[in-house]
């Protein structure tokens, strides 16, 4: 059980690595194929892209109660 936690957490911060709000900062697929097989160390994410609909500055999404 552990072990799917651990394999859930690091697929997780590939995908975040890999949605990056600055482009220059996710990785190659080469590295992502890295990543996923566990041969190069995971960078912590730091501005992974968010939709606008999740931002407190949307105007009509971030009210909605349907997402």
């Amino acid at each position: 059980m552990d072990e799917d936690k651990e394999n859930a957490k690091r697929l997780a911060i590939i995908a975040l690595l890999c949605v990056e709000h600055n482009p220059r900062a996710r990785p190659m697929l080469s590295n992502v194929v890295k990543m996923l097989e566990g041969k190069i160390k995971l960078d912590t994410p730091v501005a992974p892209f968010y939709p606008d609909y999740y931002s407190s500055e949307s105007s009509s999404m971030s009210d909605s109660r349907d997402y």
